[in-house]
């Protein structure tokens, strides 16, 4: 990647010719990336189902009109089957930019959900990277909205951590003959303090996850 300095904006014709990746109209890109300075960020989901989880566990739980900016701001499919959604916010809003945090990790593999925040890049166009929404639909975000965001991949990647110490609290003890009396003593218990189900599956899951 080859970096420069110049000192007039980019032409209409030049960004859709960096950014495109080859529609027959315009040269294919060798690769370009996005600087993540004062005014965006990213949210790279590695992996699919790190990016099944980001829509399914996070963007659902969303208000509605920051659903919609989430799934149509600019949107990249990487090589390796990850996902790079950018955003814009007002810099007086975050005067310090917003840092890069990890929120979920996958224990088995290289997958991830993560926010890339200030002094970083995204790698956005080159070979096999699909265009899902381009450049011109990125999201600007308000304050409250970037906050929304926020709040709910840390309260995702909270319970995920929470859910992950019970689990491995609970491995020691989770072989047979103890299989059975465990899920059913763990679930009857969480059921009385009226855990949401779905919470007691995921723990179930873990389980059988790190067991094998």
């Amino acid at each position: 990647m080859q970096l420069f300095n110049r000192k007039s904006l980019a032409t209409t014709r030049e960004i859709n010719t960096w950014f495109s990746n080859g529609d027959g109209h315009s040269p294919k890109a060798n690769g370009i990336a996005i600087a993540i300075n004062d005014t965006e960020f990213g949210i790279d989901t590695d992996g699919e189902k790190c990016e099944a989880t980001f829509l399914d566990k996070i963007v659902a739980k969303l208000s509605t009109d920051l659903q919609k900016k989430v799934l149509g701001t600019m949107h990249t499919k990487t090589p390796r089957h990850g996902h790079h959604r950018t955003f814009r916010y007002y810099a007086e809003d975050f005067p310090g930019g917003i840092k890069e945090k990890a929120y979920f990790k996958l224990n088995d593999e290289h997958s991830e959900i993560r926010l890339i925040g200030k002094k970083h890049i995204l790698n956005e166009r080159g070979p096999r990277y699909e265009i899902i929404n381009d450049v011109e639909n990125v999201a600007t975000l308000t304050k409250a909205e970037v906050e929304e965001l926020l709040e709910a991949l840390s309260l995702f990647g909270n319970q995920d951590e929470a859910l992950t110490s019970i689990a491995k609290k609970l491995q020691p003890y989770y072989a047979q003959p103890n299989r059975n009396e465990i899920i059913f003593a763990v679930s009857g218990y969480l059921h009385k303090g009226r855990t949401p189900i779905d919470v007691t599956i995921e723990i179930a899951k873990r389980l059988i996850d790190i067991t094998g």
